[in-house]
C-alpha cells in the first residue's frame, strides 16, 4: 500500500536513504524554520536541558 503519512508542522523529511542496495534522493524535502514551540508544553521543555535554554533566551520568563 503506497500512501502518504501523516505530518505535522514540526515534521521534517531526509534527504537521502541509503540500503545495502541503493541510494535514494528525496524530492520533496522540508525543514522548520526552528523549533514549534505550540508542539511543546511546558514540562516537556522542562525535562529537556537544551530547551529549557533556549525557551528561557527566546522567551524571558517562560
Amino acid at each position: 500500500m503506497d500512501t502518504d503519512l501523516p505530518e505535522t508542522e514540526h515534521d521534517f523529511s531526509v534527504d537521502v536513504i541509503v540500503t545495502p542496495e541503493q541510494v535514494i534522493y528525496c524530492e520533496a524535502r522540508r525543514r522548520p524554520a526552528g523549533i514549534v514551540w505550540s508542539h511543546l508544553s511546558i514540562e516537556k521543555i522542562r525535562a529537556i536541558p537544551a530547551l529549557s535554554v533556549r525557551a528561557e533566551a527566546q522567551e524571558p520568563g517562560r
